[in-house]
């Protein structure tokens, strides 16, 4: 083989070697697991919300942070029921979503 020929195929053994290394040292990323909680809101800013969940003596507080890719739908106001999805960065909740859940009307009774 001539010296090209002998380069050319050099520089194709090692950059078959570069790419299949580096595609074998990449490893797959698992998604971050989300939770879901439904609760009462307490207060809410624009960089958090703090949530009552449970009642009575098993009542606690969450709070979660709202980003700029939280999903946000309904009215969330203090006192409204929210179901809240979020994921734990360390101690952090980090919200995905925040949905105010409709309120319960009651029943009207028909006049006679």
């Amino acid at each position: 083989m001539t010296r090209a020929a002998t380069s050319i195929a050099s520089f194709g053994v090692l950059s078959a070697l570069t790419v299949g290394g580096a595609h074998a040292s990449q490893k797959a990323v698992p998604p971050m697991p989300t939770h879901a909680i439904r609760g009462v809101v307490k207060s809410i800013s624009t960089f958090y919300v703090v949530v009552i969940t449970g009642s009575g003596k098993k009542a606690r507080e969450m709070t979660f942070v709202l980003g700029p890719s939280t999903e946000k739908d309904g009215d969330i106001t203090i006192g409204v029921t929210v179901s809240v999805r979020y994921r734990q960065e360390g101690r952090t909740l980090v919200s995905t979503a925040v949905s105010a859940q409709p309120e319960k009307r009651a029943a009207q009774i028909p006049r006679r």
